[in-house]
């Protein structure tokens, strides 16, 4: 009876024994896809480049969101419909977005792309900094919307472009550990900055960070090499040599 009872109490162990076991294996080939991935990542310089310059602009937008709550209700003195309204104009924007991504979310050059797009996101967000007028503030607000569309369109064509299929759920995956606590970070200063200079100074300060990282990711990419922006992007590095004829391409294709 004594040797009945302790193999029952062994089988009936054994699956969690088991269970455990097989979630410790688990989590084990999770940390070694995630080093895998870092360090194939790490490799590349464009993909380097693009994690570094997608996690800058997450920090220093970031900072945005809370802080338009503010700005709508202390500097343009609206209520909670108004704001509703401006945040809906944002939605509007990004439909707006995913139609126009068709014309702007090219296999060549998604990245040159992603960089004037967040300059001129940055330059919207100056002017909405020192703008008191609520019809303006809807109209860049759905400018907003359409700008961040297009921008994760382009992001991800240039991940899928860069990355080998057998690769791409462990690149991709590594966006969110990357920008979570950055954007974290950057959510919890926004207010505090705020109350310690004001909400108009630190979204200016912003929308100047904004502009400055887009037009110096622009001005680096022609140090990555040709297949930065894919092949046959034109001429010999890939793209454009010249920023200001490179911009009026750019802006024709809008």
């Amino acid at each position: 009876a004594v040797a009945a009872a302790g193999l029952a109490a062994a089988t009936a162990g054994a699956p969690a024994a088991t269970g455990l076991a097989g979630l410790a294996n688990g989590w084990r080939r999770a940390a070694q896809d995630i080093r895998q991935a870092a360090a194939w990542i790490a490799s590349q310089p464009r993909l380097r480049f693009a994690f570094a310059f997608l996690a800058t602009v997450a920090f220093v937008t970031a900072i945005q969101q809370p802080l338009v709550v503010l700005f709508v209700k202390q500097v343009l003195e609206r209520g909670d419909m108004d704001l509703g309204l401006i945040l809906s104009a944002a939605g509007l924007g990004g439909i707006i977005g995913a139609v126009a991504a068709g014309s702007l979310a090219s296999p060549r050059q998604p990245l040159r792309n992603v960089t004037w797009l967040v300059a001129i996101d940055g330059l919207a967000l100056l002017l909405f900094a020192v703008n008191q007028s609520f019809p303006a503030a809807l109209a860049l607000f759905g400018l907003f919307g359409a700008i961040g569309t297009v921008v994760q369109v382009n992001l991800a064509t240039f991940l899928q472009h860069e990355t080998p299929e057998e690769r791409r759920g462990r690149v991709f995956g590594w966006i969110v550990p990357l920008l979570g606590p950055l954007s974290l970070a950057s959510v919890f200063l926004g207010p505090m900055a705020a109350d310690a200079v004001g909400v108009v100074l630190v979204l200016a300060l912003s929308g100047i960070l904004e502009l400055a990282a887009g037009l110096f990711g622009r001005a680096r990419l022609p140090r990555l090499g040709a297949a930065t922006l894919g092949p046959g992007a034109g001429g010999a590095s890939g793209q454009s040599g010249e920023p200001a004829k490179d911009l009026r391409d750019f802006l024709r294709q809008l």
